[in-house]
């Protein structure tokens, strides 16, 4: 059985921890973002994984300031983020 993702009516919700994995997350988010541009992203980011990828990646991004821009390399309008302190 095969799905047709391209269609969403609902967002999808992508959360990245504190992991070296960060990068594979963040790739992830670009190559979803730009093949369903009709599909939301909401997607919540560790505190844990901000200082990941500021100390691997050298990223200087912060929870304060986040753009789908710094995070995946392009904007994308389908991206949505959310503060990881409004639980």
């Amino acid at each position: 059985m095969t799905h047709d993702f391209s269609n969403s009516q609902f967002p999808w919700i992508v959360g990245i921890t504190g992991a070296s994995g960060t990068v594979y997350a963040r790739r992830l988010l670009a190559v979803l973002a730009e093949n369903l541009p009709s599909t939301q992203f909401e997607v919540v980011i560790s505190d844990a994984a901000f200082r990941v990828m500021r100390e691997e990646e050298s990223l200087r991004i912060s929870a304060n300031r986040i753009t789908a821009e710094e995070l995946i390399g392009f904007p994308a309008g389908n991206i949505v983020f959310h503060s990881n302190q409004d639980i």
